[in-house]
């Protein structure tokens, strides 16, 4: 049926230091799984999230439920133009033989 599986992590990075100013959460592990819908495989996808995250600080509930299904629906957009990129180096890759 195909579909793509990704995880991932938070990871420190010196080019992109924790400042004090700011409050960021630890993503402890995250996994996605994208695969086309059985009745419309060519215009729809099922998309399936799981995430460990400390948001670190204190939040409100009400604010932790609007944000992280925007942060989801941002992480989708991104990993969905990832894979038609790879797709497109793949298949011209593949092509080139």
């Amino acid at each position: 049926a195909g579909g793509y599986r990704s995880a991932f992590r938070s990871v420190s990075l010196d080019e992109l230091p924790e400042t004090e100013d700011r409050v960021r959460a630890h993503l402890h592990l995250g996994a996605v799984q994208f695969r086309p819908h059985p009745d419309y495989p060519e215009n729809k996808t099922i998309s399936d999230f799981v995430t460990l995250i400390d948001m670190k600080g204190m939040l409100p509930q009400f604010i932790v439920n609007q944000i992280l299904p925007k942060l989801m629906v941002t992480d989708a957009e991104v990993k969905v133009q990832h894979f038609r990129g790879l797709s497109k180096k793949i298949s011209y890759n593949w092509m080139s033989f």
